[in-house]
């Protein structure tokens, strides 16, 4: 996750977004990183705009790291972001399932 979250990974992350958004006919708008709770030993939390045929498209991505185990979870939706509750409710399940699943290592 280290590089990943620097400065130079970020800015790496943003002009990957950029390029795929103009060859599919996308308007980027922005990328960064968001704030969002620790729920692991790790995390992360990165936020991407982009319009589409007319419609703004909000990507909620967090990135966590338990011990060895590292999920992503993708979050999607038109207009507006996704409802934090909703967000925290299944990081919180899959960060809890992390920490079980590592137990012991």
């Amino acid at each position: 996750m280290g590089r990943g979250v620097s400065k130079v990974g970020q800015e790496c992350a943003r002009a990957a977004f950029r390029d795929q958004a103009s060859t599919s006919g996308s308007t980027f708008e922005s990328f960064g990183r968001t704030t969002f709770p620790k729920l692991a030993q790790r995390s992360v939390a990165y936020r991407l705009v982009f319009a589409t045929q007319g419609v703004r498209v909000v990507v909620d991505i967090v990135v966590m790291q338990q011990s060895r185990a590292q999920a992503a979870i993708i979050f999607g939706s038109a207009l507006a972001p996704m409802p934090m509750g909703e967000r925290l409710q299944l990081a919180r399940t899959v960060a809890t399932r992390m920490a079980r699943a590592m137990r012991g290592s």
